[in-house]
């Protein structure tokens, strides 16, 4: 605040190339990057600065922070927390979007930052990116909630394949009021990686992480562990349509769903399951995994070991009149293939 009121107004002076560094305290507004390539950032990080965004001067712009016009790469928000956030309001939908932080058309880096109590009526109670390349890495994304992806959100189903990469955060105490948690992807290319998702709850399906119909998703590398789904999925939910994710060097842990597949589900996909852990998860069906109506699956070098469910211990096959197909190999199963 030396030179600047408010961060807004040292955004708006700002210059392609600047840095707007920002002192510690506690900031009531919520900005917008007017589709410049600079840097705005904390000068002592996120526990002592703080951007409140709870009272927005139009209820309808009500994210904590805002890229919406062509920001690309050098545009970084960095070192903040973001909080009190209730989203960008989306006429078609009729709901708010990105109750954090709210992407469209722009390609920023988003890190070191603490996004937590912000909420939306639609999607992305944290972070939402639609039709849009972000960077979101390094990021502690906690006790946000959405009707869908009560955390991180990425894609929209009426545009087409818009990609992030979601590398590094800490995705914890998220809810959703339907279907992803911790994450959700939809229509969308994304690289999810080395990411710590726990704690997530969804009142339906994949707690921990959802992915929706078209989502060319790789979830790689990750911890995905104590989540829980009110319905399938609670670790990785995959479903309602065609879905061919990469599942790649992932641990998941004990997380718990109320119908099937506490570790994972699958609904009409055809996703790849390579190196990964899937152990004390439970279910009343297929406690490491449940897979119904039409999927395909290819399991190579997984380990399914020690998860609970009274049908299905480790994997349940649904007896439907469209049967799931699994090719497994070089694997471990507590209990054999049968």
């Amino acid at each position: 605040p030396d030179d600047y009121g408010t961060i807004q107004e040292a955004i708006t002076a700002a210059a392609d190339g600047d840095s707007v560094i920002v002192r510690p305290g506690t900031y009531v507004e919520n900005i917008n990057f007017l589709g410049k390539a600079i840097t705005v950032a904390s000068e002592q990080g996120p526990e002592v600065t703080v951007i409140d965004g709870s009272n927005p001067p139009d209820p309808d712009f009500g994210s904590v922070v805002t890229l919406e016009s062509g920001e690309g790469p050098g545009s970084t928000l960095e070192g903040f927390t973001l909080t009190g956030g209730s989203g960008y309001y989306l006429p078609e939908y009729d709901r708010n979007y990105g109750g954090g932080i709210f992407i469209t058309g722009s390609s920023p880096l988003i890190t070191g930052n603490i996004i937590t109590g912000n909420s939306a009526t639609g999607s992305g109670g944290g972070i939402i990116s639609v039709d849009a390349s972000p960077v979101i890495a390094d990021n502690t994304v906690a006790d946000n909630s959405a009707f869908w992806a009560g955390g991180i959100m990425v894609g929209n189903p009426t545009v087409p394949t818009p990609s992030a990469t979601v590398r590094g955060n800490i995705v914890r105490d998220n809810h959703a009021d339907s279907y992803g948690g911790g994450i959700g992807l939809n229509v969308c290319t994304a690289l999810v990686r080395n990411n710590v998702v726990t704690h997530n709850t969804a009142t339906n399906g994949g707690a921990g992480i959802w992915i929706w119909p078209n989502a060319d998703a790789s979830i790689s590398d990750n911890v995905i562990a104590e989540n829980e789904a009110g319905t399938i999925g609670g670790g990785i939910g995959i479903g309602n349509g065609p879905a061919a994710p990469e599942i790649t060097n992932n641990l998941v842990l004990m997380n718990t769903a109320n119908t099937g597949g506490g570790g994972l589900s699958c609904y009409q996909s055809t996703p790849t399951l390579f190196n990964n852990t899937i152990m004390e998860n439970s279910a009343p069906s297929g406690g490491g995994l449940y897979c119904e109506v039409d999927s395909t699956l290819t399991i190579l070098n997984t380990i399914f070991w020690n998860n609970t469910a009274t049908t299905g211990k480790e994997i349940w096959i649904g007896t439907t009149s469209s049967p799931s197909t699994l090719s497994i190999s070089y694997s471990d199963i507590e209990g054999g293939v049968d």
